[in-house]
């Protein structure tokens, strides 16, 4: 709700979203608002650096969703400029027009992270405008993670794996056609039961729901 509130209050074309727990490269807000200046895009990407994390730049994608969603490829510390499916949360801008006719951000998504915020709806950016979503990597931040960071509450470890597995599954079924699902399933199911066996009866939760509701 809080990130609808944002750009609803808005007063600005352009709605730039920030975690507390970054620091903002100098070039970071001009490169946002300089990828504006084609008027084809409709959202921005930036750059990630993830502290105490190892930068791999072997992988050409970012912001990629493969298979109907049966992968995420991420890769926000690339150094090449490429249209993305979805941003990273903690850095990534929208027009406010853009929000306004996709709906912004998905309310029904479930507590008390809303994983899948940001991929739901780059994916409806994207799917409804084609290459419309850019990864700039001059909108460079550093994220440090910190444990104090975001929501600032102690969440139970479980609670936060059961909504992020209903979320998952909901946004499986939300997005994609029963083709797509079948797809998605095929390529999945293999690594699900054997890394992930017990999140299965919260994705499929969160699958029905999603078709239950369309």
């Amino acid at each position: 709700k809080y990130l609808n509130l944002g750009w609803q209050q808005a007063s600005a074309l352009i709605v730039l979203y920030l975690d507390d727990d970054v620091s903002i490269s100098e070039s970071a807000i001009k490169a946002h608002i300089n990828a504006y200046e084609r008027e084809s895009t409709f959202g921005v990407a930036g750059r990630v650096i993830n502290k105490n994390k190892k930068i791999k730049n072997e992988e050409s994608r970012v912001g990629k969703i493969a298979w109907y969603g049966a992968g995420f490829i991420k890769n926000f510390s690339s150094e090449h400029q490429v249209f993305v499916d979805f941003p990273y949360g903690c850095n990534m801008s929208f027009r406010k027009k853009t929000l306004q006719e996709i709906g912004g951000f998905d309310e029904k998504l479930a507590p008390p992270i809303y994983a899948f915020n940001e991929i739901d709806l780059g994916y409806r950016v994207s799917k409804r405008w084609k290459n419309s979503l850019i990864f700039e990597p001059k909108a460079l931040v550093q994220h440090f993670q910190s444990k104090e960071g975001g929501t600032r509450n102690n969440f139970n470890t479980q609670e936060v794996f059961r909504s992020n597995q209903f979320n998952y599954g909901y946004f499986l079924g939300k997005n994609f056609s029963m083709p797509e699902n079948i797809v998605c399933a095929a390529r999945r199911i293999m690594y699900q039961l054997a890394c992930e066996p017990s999140a299965l009866p919260y994705i499929l939760k969160g699958f029905m729901y999603a078709k239950n509701n369309k």
